[in-house]
C-alpha cells in the first residue's frame, strides 16, 4: 500500500478529498494536515481496539478491528504502537465509518439505559 508523504505532490489531492468527505470545500475552512489525519486515524483504531480488548483480548481485538476496517492486522498493530506515517483515503473513510457505527451503538445502549432508569424513577414516584 502506498501512502501520501508530507512532501508528495499528491498531498494536495488527498487533503482535498478529506475536505470534501467532511463537507468542507471553502477556502475559509482549511483541511486537516496529513500529520493530523494520521494521528486521528491511529487514535480511532486504538479506541476500537480498546473497546474490544476486555471482551476479546488484545490479539483477537486486533483481528476484529482489521476485519471491520478492511486493513491488515499488522496495520492495526502499527496504529496501536503509533508507527503509522501515512494514511490512504480509503483507510480514513473506513475508520470513520467504523467509529460512527460504534458511537451510534453506544448512543442507543445509553438511551435504553436512560429509559429504564426513567421508568424506575417514575414507578418510585408513584409509590411515594
Amino acid at each position: 500500500m502506498v501512502g501520501i508523504s508530507p512532501d508528495s505532490p499528491a498531498r494536495a489531492g488527498i487533503l482535498a478529498h478529506f475536505a470534501r468527505a467532511r463537507g468542507r470545500t471553502g477556502e475559509s475552512d482549511p483541511p486537516m494536515s496529513t500529520e493530523a489525519i494520521g494521528q486521528s486515524f491511529q487514535d480511532i483504531v486504538c479506541q476500537e481496539v480498546q473497546s474490544r480488548r476486555p471482551r476479546e483480548g488484545l490479539r483477537a481485538a486486533f483481528a476484529t478491528v482489521a476485519r471491520e476496517m478492511g486493513i491488515t492486522v499488522r496495520r492495526v498493530r502499527a496504529c496501536w504502537h503509533h508507527e503509522v506515517r501515512s494514511v490512504a483515503a480509503a483507510e480514513w473513510d473506513a475508520a470513520r465509518r467504523v467509529q460512527r457505527r460504534r458511537l451510534e451503538a453506544d448512543q442507543a445502549r445509553i438511551a435504553a439505559q436512560l429509559a429504564a432508569i426513567e421508568g424506575r424513577l417514575a414507578s418510585l414516584r408513584c409509590d411515594l
